[in-house]
């Protein structure tokens, strides 16, 4: 016999076992209480899960579960990044199959996680939208929330997911969200390039200078989504002397910033940038140079003619979507 063959029948053997015990293979007891790395390696060396091939997108590898009821084996895939947040504990999985055979796969898996964890806690049927019916039931226990989900696609064709989450899956999550948003430094969850300062000349002795605003969205963690943002533009020399200071400057975002990358597929410390060129915004200024109240930015546009100048945006405050705001 192969080795392939034999590891393959090893694991068919030993989830055969545990469901003939009437426990469910995935019950274990470190589910919520591990990171996502050490959690997997567990599934693998009990033989409960294996390595598949690598997501041809992400080149990350997958998981198979070989759900084993009765003399049949089907080979759900699982995966690992349901958290919603890719770092900590691993408080949540999916498993999900798709067949042909609506009924019979059905009806062996429903009974099975009965035969676990009794009678569903809910049955709902409902018609998700038109020609799709979904069948969703719940099992809970002190440790599990689990939903079991069927809907079809098509005629013939049934999706199966199961979802695992740990009891403490929500109070977990909400620690983790109040810990990133407590924490959050400004200048992480928003960045605004370089704004480019400018002047043209409009008529004798009048300017106009102008300066771009394009900001940017950091911290894949925080969820919040920005709506506006209040800022002061800064213009030094080369040495951080200041030469020009708009302070108290306001961009309501047409388009709100929201995360751009899905933080179960990040750690808390990663760092990326997410922007909406929709959003950008060029403020001018029509100003005469004899006037005191022009004296400051005058004196910039003078320096410029033969240094360097130094621009930088600082963000004062963040207003949200939700109506919160996050001050400096």
């Amino acid at each position: 016999m192969k080795k392939s063959s034999v590891i393959t029948l090893v694991i068919i053997l030993i989830v055969n076992y545990s469901c003939s015990m009437g426990q469910d293979p995935l019950d274990i007891p470190s589910f919520g209480q591990v990171d996502k790395n050490s959690f997997i390696k567990e599934l693998i060396d009990l033989g409960l899960v294996f390595e598949g091939k690598k997501d041809w997108l992400s080149n990350e590898p997958t998981y198979d579960y070989p759900f084993v009821v009765k003399a049949d084996t089907f080979n759900f895939s699982i995966d690992f990044n349901q958290d919603i947040y890719g770092f900590g504990k691993q408080t949540s999985f999916e498993l999900s199959f798709y067949e042909n055979n609506s009924k019979e796969l059905k009806n062996m898996v429903y009974e099975a996680y009965s035969s676990w964890y009794g009678t569903p806690d809910t049955i709902e049927q409902y018609n998700a939208e038109l020609n799709r019916k979904t069948s969703s039931f719940l099992w809970k226990n002190q440790r599990l929330n689990i939903q079991y989900k069927t809907e079809s696609v098509g005629e013939n064709n049934l999706v199966h997911q199961i979802f695992y989450k740990s009891s403490n899956f929500e109070p977990y999550n909400k620690f983790l969200k109040d810990s990133i948003e407590s924490n959050i430094n400004i200048e992480e969850l928003v960045i605004v390039n370089n704004p480019r300062p400018r002047w043209r000349k409009r008529g004798d002795g009048i300017y106009e200078f102008m300066y771009d605003i394009n900001p940017a969205r950091g911290q894949p963690c925080d969820y919040r989504i920005i709506s506006a943002i209040r800022f002061k533009l800064v213009i030094e020399d080369e040495f951080k002397e200041p030469l020009y200071l708009s302070d108290n400057q306001t961009i309501t975002l047409d388009f709100p910033l929201k995360p751009g990358k899905d933080c179960s597929m990040a750690g808390k410390d990663d760092v990326f940038f997410e922007y909406d060129i929709r959003n950008g915004k060029t403020f001018n200024v029509l100003y005469n140079k004899n006037s005191l109240e022009s004296f400051l930015l005058e004196k910039a546009r003078k320096y410029s003619l033969n240094n360097d100048i130094v621009p930088s945006v600082w963000i004062q405050s963040v207003a949200f979507t939700d109506g919160s705001v996050l001050n400096r």
